[in-house]
Formats: structure tokens, C-alpha cells, sequence
């Protein structure tokens, strides 16, 4: 099997699109204005780390990636690959998505789950979805720790659709550059 060695600028791409891609899930949910139960379990979650910040941010950027990407692309699909490319995609990535446990968080791993499926075939190496998936964690680590002076002004629902519009722009762009 071939296998893409990546550049620096390669890196540079994974990365970014993985902070936008946090950062527009992050956003949208805001736009959304989902009920607090929505997120009821998380919180409590969160809230319960709040005093062990080193542990979880190890464990959500650099544990989990390498883990989660092991056992869902390394291992998972590339078993069920065997069977059918397609259901090797979406069985490997509900797997993915039931592992995160909150129903929001499901919905968005499942999702995250194949475009980091599309990048494990591209480059035909886990190092490039651990890469993508290691950005992503690092933006929800930022919404979490960093959040509150972001919070005043993502109130307000014109300045997240405009945030997220131009998110979506370079995201797209960056989508072309590695597809």
C-alpha cells in the first residue's frame, strides 16, 4: 500500500483544519441555542475536571488522539476495510462517535469520525488523522479554559454567523489543499 509522506505544510493544513473544524462545531452549537440538559452530563464532566486542568489536558490532546485513532482507524477499520471501504468509513466512525457517550458529543465525533477516515486513506498513515484529531481536542481545550472572554460577544448571534462564515471560507479552502 502506498503511503503519503506529508510535508511540513501538510502538518501546517491538518492542523488548522482541525482547530476550524472545533471552532465551527463550537460555534454552531451557540447559533443553535440547544437546551442546557442538551449538555447536561458534559458539564458535569467538566466541572469535575476543572481541578485536575494538566490531566485533562493531557488526556484530551495527546491520550486520547493517539488511543481513539489506534483503535478506530489503525484497528477498526482497517479490519472492516477488508469487508467494504464505505462500511468500514461509518462502522469505525459510529464506534467513534458512541466511545464520546454525550448525545451533541455522538453527533459530532460520528461526523469528525469520517472526515478523519477520509485523511487516515489519503495519507495512508495514523499520524495524519492522531495530527487532525490532537488539533481538534486542542480547540475544544480552548473553548473550555478560555472561554469567558470569547463569551459576551459570541452572544451575540450576527457576530457567530459572521465568525462562522468566515471559519467555513478557510476551512473550505484548506479542505481543497488536502483533497
Amino acid at each position: 500500500m502506498y503511503s503519503k509522506i506529508f510535508s511540513k505544510k501538510d502538518i501546517f493544513y491538518l492542523f488548522t483544519l482541525g482547530l476550524f473544524l472545533n471552532f465551527l462545531i463550537t460555534l454552531f452549537t451557540r447559533v443553535l441555542s440547544l437546551p442546557e440538559n442538551f449538555f447536561s452530563n458534559y458539564a458535569i464532566y467538566i466541572q469535575n475536571i476543572s481541578n485536575h486542568k494538566f490531566y485533562f489536558i493531557f488526556s484530551s490532546t495527546i491520550l486520547a488522539p493517539l488511543l481513539e485513532e489506534i483503535i478506530c482507524r489503525k484497528f477498526l477499520f482497517n479490519v472492516m476495510r477488508k469487508i467494504n471501504l464505505n462500511f468500514a468509513i461509518i462502522f469505525s466512525s459510529l464506534i467513534f462517535g458512541i466511545l464520546h457517550k454525550e448525545l451533541i458529543l455522538i453527533m459530532y465525533a460520528t461526523l469528525m469520525g469520517i472526515i478523519l477516515c477520509s485523511v487516515y486513506i489519503k495519507y495512508n498513515n495514523i499520524i495524519s488523522p492522531i495530527i487532525l484529531h490532537l488539533s481538534f481536542n486542542l480547540g475544544a481545550v480552548f473553548f473550555l479554559f478560555f472561554d469567558n472572554n470569547l463569551e459576551s460577544t459570541l452572544d451575540n448571534k450576527f457576530y457567530t454567523l459572521l465568525l462562522i462564515f468566515i471559519i467555513l471560507i478557510f476551512t473550505f479552502k484548506i479542505l481543497k489543499k488536502i483533497f
